[in-house]
Protein backbone atom coordinates (compact mmCIF):
# COMPACT_ATOMS: atom_id res chain seq x y z
CA UNK A 1 0.00 0.00 0.00
CA UNK A 2 1.36 3.43 -0.93
CA UNK A 3 0.21 6.73 0.49
CA UNK A 4 -0.97 9.12 -2.19
CA UNK A 5 1.22 12.20 -2.53
CA UNK A 6 -0.10 15.67 -3.21
CA UNK A 7 1.71 17.56 -5.95
CA UNK A 8 1.79 21.20 -4.85
CA UNK A 9 1.57 24.07 -7.31
CA UNK A 10 5.28 24.82 -7.13
CA UNK A 11 6.28 21.28 -8.03
CA UNK A 12 3.62 21.14 -10.71
CA UNK A 13 5.09 24.26 -12.30
CA UNK A 14 8.77 23.35 -12.01
CA UNK A 15 8.84 19.57 -12.52
CA UNK A 16 9.13 19.67 -16.29
CA UNK A 17 11.71 18.63 -18.87
CA UNK A 18 12.76 22.21 -19.68
CA UNK A 19 13.76 22.94 -16.09
CA UNK A 20 15.50 19.56 -15.91
CA UNK A 21 17.45 20.17 -19.12
CA UNK A 22 18.63 23.61 -18.01
CA UNK A 23 19.69 22.20 -14.64
CA UNK A 24 21.71 19.35 -16.09
CA UNK A 25 23.35 21.64 -18.63
CA UNK A 26 24.54 23.95 -15.86
CA UNK A 27 25.52 21.06 -13.60
CA UNK A 28 27.58 19.43 -16.34
CA UNK A 29 29.28 22.73 -17.20
CA UNK A 30 30.05 23.38 -13.53
CA UNK A 31 31.50 19.93 -12.85
CA UNK A 32 33.61 20.06 -16.02
CA UNK A 33 34.86 23.56 -15.16
CA UNK A 34 35.88 22.38 -11.69
CA UNK A 35 37.35 19.14 -13.09
CA UNK A 36 35.28 17.01 -10.68
CA UNK A 37 33.98 14.47 -13.17
CA UNK A 38 35.91 11.62 -11.56
CA UNK A 39 36.08 13.07 -8.04
CA UNK A 40 32.80 12.21 -6.25
CA UNK A 41 34.42 12.73 -2.83
CA UNK A 42 34.61 16.45 -3.66
CA UNK A 43 30.88 16.78 -4.46
CA UNK A 44 28.55 17.30 -1.48
CA UNK A 45 24.84 17.68 -0.83
CA UNK A 46 23.38 19.39 2.25
CA UNK A 47 19.78 19.60 3.42
CA UNK A 48 17.65 19.80 6.55
CA UNK A 49 14.77 17.70 7.78
CA UNK A 50 12.42 18.49 10.66
CA UNK A 51 11.06 16.46 13.56
CA UNK A 52 8.33 17.11 16.08
CA UNK A 53 5.04 19.00 15.81
CA UNK A 54 3.01 15.81 16.11
CA UNK A 55 5.28 13.25 14.42
CA UNK A 56 3.19 10.10 14.74
CA UNK A 57 4.14 6.46 15.03
CA UNK A 58 2.50 5.41 11.76
CA UNK A 59 1.40 7.26 8.62
CA UNK A 60 -0.92 4.44 7.53
CA UNK A 61 -2.08 1.07 8.85
CA UNK A 62 -4.10 -1.88 7.51
CA UNK A 63 -6.77 -3.18 9.87
CA UNK A 64 -9.52 -5.80 9.84
CA UNK A 65 -12.56 -5.45 12.08
CA UNK A 66 -10.72 -3.46 14.69
CA UNK A 67 -9.69 0.07 15.53
CA UNK A 68 -6.43 1.61 14.37
CA UNK A 69 -4.51 4.25 16.22
CA UNK A 70 -1.41 6.38 15.80
CA UNK A 71 0.24 8.29 18.60
CA UNK A 72 2.79 11.02 18.93
CA UNK A 73 6.27 9.68 19.67
CA UNK A 74 8.47 12.80 19.52
CA UNK A 75 8.23 16.03 21.49
CA UNK A 76 5.84 18.63 20.06
CA UNK A 77 8.58 21.28 19.78
CA UNK A 78 10.24 21.46 16.37
CA UNK A 79 13.79 20.21 15.92
CA UNK A 80 15.83 20.38 12.70
CA UNK A 81 18.63 18.04 11.67
CA UNK A 82 21.02 19.47 9.09
CA UNK A 83 22.93 16.69 7.32
CA UNK A 84 25.55 16.66 4.58
CA UNK A 85 26.98 13.79 2.50
CA UNK A 86 29.50 13.40 -0.32
CA UNK A 87 29.36 11.40 -3.52
CA UNK A 88 32.21 9.33 -2.11
CA UNK A 89 29.96 8.02 0.69
CA UNK A 90 31.07 10.27 3.55
CA UNK A 91 28.63 11.80 6.04
CA UNK A 92 29.62 14.96 7.91
CA UNK A 93 28.70 15.60 11.58
CA UNK A 94 25.05 16.46 12.08
CA UNK A 95 23.86 19.93 13.10
CA UNK A 96 20.85 19.83 15.45
CA UNK A 97 18.72 22.97 15.84
CA UNK A 98 16.27 23.19 18.75
CA UNK A 99 13.25 25.42 19.07
CA UNK A 100 13.74 28.44 21.37
CA UNK A 101 16.27 26.95 23.77
CA UNK A 102 18.70 24.11 24.40
CA UNK A 103 17.33 21.11 26.29
CA UNK A 104 17.93 20.81 30.00
CA UNK A 105 20.07 17.97 31.29
CA UNK A 106 22.81 15.99 29.59
CA UNK A 107 21.44 16.15 26.06
CA UNK A 108 24.92 15.64 24.56
CA UNK A 109 25.53 12.29 26.33
CA UNK A 110 26.52 9.61 23.84
CA UNK A 111 26.78 12.13 20.99
CA UNK A 112 29.98 12.52 18.94
CA UNK A 113 31.93 15.57 20.02
CA UNK A 114 31.99 16.96 16.48
CA UNK A 115 28.18 17.29 16.25
CA UNK A 116 27.00 20.91 16.29
CA UNK A 117 24.03 22.25 18.28
CA UNK A 118 22.10 25.49 17.95
CA UNK A 119 18.76 27.18 18.58
CA UNK A 120 16.35 29.39 16.66
CA UNK A 121 12.96 30.87 17.59
CA UNK A 122 11.05 28.21 15.63
CA UNK A 123 13.58 25.39 15.44
CA UNK A 124 14.26 25.97 11.74
CA UNK A 125 17.44 26.83 9.88
CA UNK A 126 18.28 30.47 9.18
CA UNK A 127 21.09 32.27 7.37
CA UNK A 128 23.23 32.85 10.45
CA UNK A 129 22.99 29.23 11.58
CA UNK A 130 23.75 27.90 8.10
CA UNK A 131 26.85 30.09 7.88
CA UNK A 132 27.87 28.79 11.32
CA UNK A 133 27.46 25.20 10.11
CA UNK A 134 29.44 25.95 6.96
CA UNK A 135 32.41 27.29 8.93
CA UNK A 136 32.39 24.90 11.89
CA UNK A 137 31.31 21.65 10.21
CA UNK A 138 31.68 21.73 6.44
CA UNK A 139 35.04 23.48 6.15
CA UNK A 140 36.45 21.48 9.06
CA UNK A 141 35.27 17.98 8.14
CA UNK A 142 34.97 18.00 4.33
CA UNK A 143 37.91 16.70 2.35
CA UNK A 144 40.86 19.07 2.16
CA UNK A 145 41.07 18.63 -1.62
CA UNK A 146 39.96 21.65 -3.65
CA UNK A 147 37.78 22.79 -5.30
CA UNK A 148 34.58 21.46 -3.70
CA UNK A 149 31.03 21.56 -5.04
CA UNK A 150 28.20 21.91 -2.50
CA UNK A 151 24.73 21.21 -3.91
CA UNK A 152 21.78 22.58 -1.95
CA UNK A 153 18.25 23.88 -2.39
CA UNK A 154 17.41 27.50 -3.16
CA UNK A 155 15.90 28.28 0.25
CA UNK A 156 16.64 31.76 1.55
CA UNK A 157 18.17 30.33 4.74
CA UNK A 158 21.08 29.11 2.58
CA UNK A 159 21.69 32.42 0.87
CA UNK A 160 23.73 35.17 2.47
CA UNK A 161 26.58 37.37 1.38
CA UNK A 162 28.72 36.17 4.30
CA UNK A 163 28.24 32.58 3.18
CA UNK A 164 29.13 33.34 -0.44
CA UNK A 165 32.27 35.23 0.55
CA UNK A 166 33.40 32.46 2.92
CA UNK A 167 32.79 29.85 0.24
CA UNK A 168 34.73 31.79 -2.39
CA UNK A 169 37.64 32.27 0.02
CA UNK A 170 37.79 28.49 0.55
CA UNK A 171 37.31 27.39 -3.08
CA UNK A 172 33.84 25.97 -2.49
CA UNK A 173 31.32 26.36 -5.31
CA UNK A 174 27.74 26.71 -4.09
CA UNK A 175 25.23 25.19 -6.51
CA UNK A 176 21.53 25.88 -5.87
CA UNK A 177 18.95 23.50 -7.35
CA UNK A 178 15.87 24.83 -9.16
CA UNK A 179 13.05 25.62 -6.72
CA UNK A 180 10.49 22.87 -6.01
CA UNK A 181 12.58 20.13 -7.63
CA UNK A 182 14.44 18.59 -4.69
CA UNK A 183 12.14 15.52 -4.77
CA UNK A 184 13.74 14.73 -8.15
CA UNK A 185 17.21 16.31 -8.07
CA UNK A 186 18.44 16.35 -4.46
CA UNK A 187 20.38 13.30 -3.32
CA UNK A 188 19.34 13.52 0.34
CA UNK A 189 15.66 13.95 -0.50
CA UNK A 190 15.62 11.07 -2.97
CA UNK A 191 17.58 8.45 -1.03
CA UNK A 192 18.10 9.27 2.66
CA UNK A 193 15.82 11.71 4.47
CA UNK A 194 12.63 9.66 4.29
CA UNK A 195 14.39 6.51 5.63
CA UNK A 196 15.99 8.66 8.34
CA UNK A 197 12.64 9.96 9.58
CA UNK A 198 11.21 6.45 9.43
CA UNK A 199 14.15 5.14 11.46
CA UNK A 200 13.72 7.85 14.12
CA UNK A 201 10.02 7.03 14.41
CA UNK A 202 10.73 3.30 14.54
CA UNK A 203 13.29 3.70 17.32
CA UNK A 204 10.91 5.90 19.31
CA UNK A 205 8.12 3.35 18.93
CA UNK A 206 10.42 0.53 20.01
CA UNK A 207 11.38 2.48 23.13
CA UNK A 208 7.69 3.02 23.76
CA UNK A 209 7.05 -0.71 24.10
CA UNK A 210 8.72 -0.56 27.52
CA UNK A 211 6.71 2.52 28.47
CA UNK A 212 3.47 3.13 26.50
CA UNK A 213 3.40 6.75 27.68
CA UNK A 214 6.93 7.53 26.50
CA UNK A 215 7.50 10.58 24.31
CA UNK A 216 11.05 11.33 23.16
CA UNK A 217 11.79 14.76 24.64
CA UNK A 218 14.30 17.38 23.55
CA UNK A 219 16.95 16.15 25.96
CA UNK A 220 16.95 12.61 24.48
CA UNK A 221 16.20 13.36 20.84
CA UNK A 222 19.84 13.65 19.75
CA UNK A 223 20.62 10.13 21.03
CA UNK A 224 17.77 8.66 18.99
CA UNK A 225 18.78 10.71 15.95
CA UNK A 226 22.41 9.57 16.24
CA UNK A 227 21.34 5.90 16.20
CA UNK A 228 19.12 6.52 13.17
CA UNK A 229 21.87 8.35 11.28
CA UNK A 230 24.31 5.49 11.93
CA UNK A 231 21.71 3.02 10.65
CA UNK A 232 20.62 4.85 7.49
CA UNK A 233 23.70 6.80 6.35
CA UNK A 234 25.87 3.90 5.26
CA UNK A 235 28.46 4.56 2.53
CA UNK A 236 26.44 2.37 0.16
CA UNK A 237 23.16 4.25 0.75
CA UNK A 238 24.91 7.59 0.36
CA UNK A 239 26.71 6.65 -2.86
CA UNK A 240 23.58 5.28 -4.56
CA UNK A 241 21.67 8.52 -3.98
CA UNK A 242 23.91 10.60 -6.24
CA UNK A 243 23.47 8.54 -9.46
CA UNK A 244 19.69 8.42 -8.87
CA UNK A 245 19.68 12.22 -9.26
CA UNK A 246 22.00 12.25 -12.26
CA UNK A 247 25.08 13.28 -10.28
CA UNK A 248 28.36 11.31 -10.12
CA UNK A 249 28.20 10.78 -13.06
CA UNK A 250 26.10 13.54 -14.64
CA UNK A 251 23.23 11.82 -16.46
CA UNK A 252 19.96 13.60 -17.21
CA UNK A 253 18.29 10.29 -18.08
CA UNK A 254 18.84 9.00 -14.54
CA UNK A 255 16.14 11.26 -13.09
CA UNK A 256 12.84 9.69 -12.05
CA UNK A 257 10.52 10.64 -14.92
CA UNK A 258 7.56 9.44 -12.89
CA UNK A 259 7.98 12.52 -10.68
CA UNK A 260 7.63 14.97 -13.56
CA UNK A 261 4.32 16.78 -13.92
CA UNK A 262 1.83 14.44 -15.66
CA UNK A 263 1.46 16.98 -18.48
CA UNK A 264 5.15 16.85 -19.34
CA UNK A 265 6.03 14.92 -22.51
CA UNK A 266 8.72 12.98 -20.61
CA UNK A 267 6.37 11.91 -17.80
CA UNK A 268 6.41 8.14 -17.34
CA UNK A 269 5.11 5.64 -14.85
CA UNK A 270 5.44 1.88 -14.39
CA UNK A 271 3.71 -0.03 -17.18
CA UNK A 272 2.23 -3.55 -17.10
CA UNK A 273 5.71 -5.09 -17.27
CA UNK A 274 7.11 -2.89 -14.50
CA UNK A 275 9.27 -0.73 -16.79
CA UNK A 276 8.65 2.99 -16.97
CA UNK A 277 6.63 3.94 -20.03
CA UNK A 278 5.82 7.37 -21.41
CA UNK A 279 2.24 8.07 -20.32
CA UNK A 280 1.81 11.83 -20.37
CA UNK A 281 -1.86 12.51 -19.70
CA UNK A 282 -1.93 15.67 -21.77
CA UNK A 283 0.25 16.99 -24.56
CA UNK A 284 0.84 20.69 -25.16
CA UNK A 285 -2.04 21.94 -27.30
CA UNK A 286 -1.74 25.23 -29.23
CA UNK A 287 -4.29 27.94 -28.54
CA UNK A 288 -6.15 29.88 -31.19
CA UNK A 289 -4.56 33.30 -31.68
CA UNK A 290 -8.00 34.85 -32.17
CA UNK A 291 -10.16 33.38 -29.42
CA UNK A 292 -7.50 31.90 -27.13
CA UNK A 293 -9.16 28.49 -26.92
CA UNK A 294 -7.74 25.02 -27.58
CA UNK A 295 -7.24 24.24 -31.29
CA UNK A 296 -7.59 20.45 -31.18
CA UNK A 297 -10.24 20.23 -28.50
CA UNK A 298 -10.05 20.35 -24.74
CA UNK A 299 -7.18 18.01 -23.67
CA UNK A 300 -8.90 16.96 -20.43
CA UNK A 301 -11.98 15.89 -22.37
CA UNK A 302 -10.05 14.04 -25.09
CA UNK A 303 -8.09 12.17 -22.41
CA UNK A 304 -11.33 11.22 -20.64
CA UNK A 305 -10.40 13.05 -17.45
CA UNK A 306 -13.52 15.24 -17.33
CA UNK A 307 -16.92 15.01 -19.06
CA UNK A 308 -17.61 17.34 -21.98
CA UNK A 309 -20.17 19.33 -19.99
CA UNK A 310 -17.39 20.54 -17.68
CA UNK A 311 -15.14 21.70 -20.50
CA UNK A 312 -16.36 25.30 -20.24
CA UNK A 313 -15.21 25.45 -16.63
CA UNK A 314 -11.61 24.46 -17.35
CA UNK A 315 -10.73 26.94 -20.07
CA UNK A 316 -7.57 28.97 -20.69
CA UNK A 317 -7.64 32.40 -19.08
CA UNK A 318 -8.32 35.08 -21.69
CA UNK A 319 -7.47 38.71 -21.26
CA UNK A 320 -4.87 40.71 -19.41
CA UNK A 321 -3.97 39.47 -15.99
CA UNK A 322 -4.00 41.87 -13.09
CA UNK A 323 -0.65 43.59 -12.86
CA UNK A 324 1.27 42.48 -9.80
CA UNK A 325 4.16 44.01 -7.99
CA UNK A 326 7.39 43.07 -9.68
CA UNK A 327 9.46 40.57 -7.69
CA UNK A 328 12.55 38.63 -8.54
CA UNK A 329 11.65 34.92 -8.59
CA UNK A 330 14.31 32.27 -9.11
CA UNK A 331 13.16 29.58 -11.54
CA UNK A 332 16.43 27.89 -12.47
CA UNK A 333 19.46 26.29 -10.88
CA UNK A 334 22.37 28.65 -10.29
CA UNK A 335 25.93 28.80 -9.00
CA UNK A 336 25.74 31.58 -6.42
CA UNK A 337 29.51 31.72 -5.95
CA UNK A 338 30.05 32.42 -9.65
CA UNK A 339 31.22 35.85 -10.78
CA UNK A 340 27.90 36.77 -12.42
CA UNK A 341 25.80 35.95 -9.37
CA UNK A 342 28.35 37.43 -6.97
CA UNK A 343 28.33 40.79 -8.76
CA UNK A 344 24.53 40.90 -8.50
Amino acid sequence: MRKAQTLDRGRLRMSNSTVMMNHFNLLKETIERLDLGNKPSQIYNVDETGFGKGLAAEDRVCVTNTHSHSRQVVTSSHTTANVCVSGGGKVLPTFVIYEKSFPSGAYRDGIPGDWLFGTSPNGYMDGELFHKWFKQVFLVHATKERPLLLIMDNHESHLSLDLVETARDNQVELYCLPPHTTHILQQLDVALLRPLKKAVTGLAVSLGYANPNLIIGKNRFAQVLRTAVDKVFSPYNIKTGFPKCGVCPVDENAKDKGKLTPCDPEFSQPGPGGDNQSTSICRPDPLCETCGQFVRGHPLVTQGLIPAELADIFLPIIGTAKKQKSTRIVTTSRVITGEQQYQI
